[in-house]
Formats: C-alpha cells, structure tokens, sequence
C-alpha cells in the first residue's frame, strides 16, 4: 500500500484518472425474512403491562418466524489508474476509498489492453439444476418434456425432507438417467465465442429450460466436424466442443428409451 488515508489524490495522478475500469456483477446474498405473528390485541396489552413495569408478559406476547431467502444483487466495482512511479509501477485507487496501491506496469496493461472477449463468460447455460421445472427437448423432429418435481414432507419433529422425481409422459423415469440429462443441459460450456462466427447448419438439438424466472433456450448446430455453433443468452456465437453436445444428445435419448 501506498498510502493508508490520502487527502490529494491529484499528486498521483487519481484526481484525474488516466483511465477507469468498471467491473459489473452480480452476487447472491441470503437475507432473513422476518414475519411478526404477534396479535395485535395482545400487543396492547403487553404495552400496558410493560408500562407498569411488568416486562414477562412483553417477551411472550409476540413471536416471529424467520425465513432465509436468497436474492441476487447487481454491484459494481470501479478501479481508478493514475500516474507511474519512478519503478514504472501505477498508483491505483477503488471509487470512493481513500488508500492508494500500486500495480504492476505489467499488470494494468493485461487489465487495459486485452480484448472483451477475453473476459466474456464460457458458459452457454445461466441456471442451475435446481432451477429448473422442466425441459423441452426438441431433436429429429420430435420434441420431449421432461419434468423435474419436487415434494417437501416434514415429520412430527421438523425435520424437512426433500424429495426429487423426474416424469417423462406422465410417467416416473429413472432419476439418475433424468439427472444426468439436465446436468448435460446446465454445465454446458464454450470452446470459444467470437461475434465473428457465424451459423453454418441447420439446428439438430433445441433445449428449452423452464424456471421461474423464465424460460431459455439454447439451439445446437453442426459447425465442422470438432465443434457445434450455439449462441448464449446474450446473443454471443459459440462453439461447443461436439463430444459434449454428443453427451446431450445421448443423455436424452436414455432417458426416453431410445438408447
């Protein structure tokens, strides 16, 4: 660290930056919903009581009930670049601190001069497993559902169980083959992506993944004999090694009895 608490940011050069690096993310936080099941009638009269000094019956009036949730919040993370030192080293700074380091010339040059597509994200799918509710799969003209239930019961003492199943046509399929399917389906990655690239086949596996929060899919064709073309949700062209969109195709094809 170059300086703990700096009041001139001008004398390295962070007053006026020479250049700014925003980084926009995204983090999963858990917050813990509160519900007060107090009634309002007793609360009144622990009011009173707790005004007469007896405090006994305020603490045993009310209850509350928490329940943790799970929230995405969009964040932000800006880097300001200064001047040199004489060792050829950047004085930086984080929007809104008051200390001051330094990076490597080295350093702030791979951050400042590397192409985009560098920092773009290899995979194709944005959801897990857990997140979805079913998955159409479209392949040889035949399109498939198969649908991923879950069954919570909770015995005398509290203890949740959670219960998966997977039903393909109305009717139970085996749970290992189904999971492996939508496993398939999740984890799939990118060789490369590059806006250059461009669609060369027809589509030969189509995936619709329900959620929640919406459906996305995600369309395969053949591109050369190592690679299949697919673009992510932001459009991007990609290129999937063919062995995994083989283990796609061969995952569904077990779960339907065709394989």
């Amino acid at each position: 660290m170059e300086e703990y608490n700096c009041s001139d940011m001008s004398q390295y050069g962070l007053a006026e930056p020479a250049a700014t690096v925003r980084v926009h993310y995204t983090e999963e936080q858990t917050v813990e919903d509160s519900e007060d099941t107090s009634d309002s009638g007793e609360s009144s009269d622990s009011s009173a009581s707790s005004d007469s000094g007896d405090t006994s019956s305020s603490s045993s009036s009310s209850s509350e009930s928490e329940e943790e949730t799970t929230v995405t919040v969009e964040k932000d993370l800006v880097l300001l670049v200064g001047n040199q030192n004489e060792e050829g080293n950047y004085y930086v700074t984080m929007e809104g601190s008051k200390e001051v380091h330094t990076l490597s010339e080295d350093t702030v040059d791979s951050i400042l001069n590397t192409e985009i597509s560098s920092y773009w994200d290899l995979a194709v799918s944005p959801v897990t497993v857990s997140d979805i509710t079913s998955l159409d799969v479209t392949y040889q003209g035949q399109t498939n559902t198969i649908v991923r239930n879950t069954e919570e019961t909770t015995d005398e003492d509290g203890n949740t169980t959670q219960t998966i199943t997977y039903t393909w046509n109305g009717e139970e399929v085996d749970k290992t083959e189904a999971s492996t399917l939508y496993s398939a389906a999740t984890s799939m990655s990118a060789q490369s992506k590059d806006r250059s690239l461009e669609k060369t086949g027809e589509d030969e596996i189509v995936v619709v993944m329900h959620t929640a929060d919406g459906d996305y899919t995600v369309s395969y064709s053949p591109y050369d004999s190592s690679f299949y073309y697919a673009e992510d949700l932001q459009g991007v062209p990609s290129l999937i090694n063919k062995n995994n969109v083989n283990n796609l195709i061969d995952a569904y094809l077990t779960v339907i009895g065709e394989k």
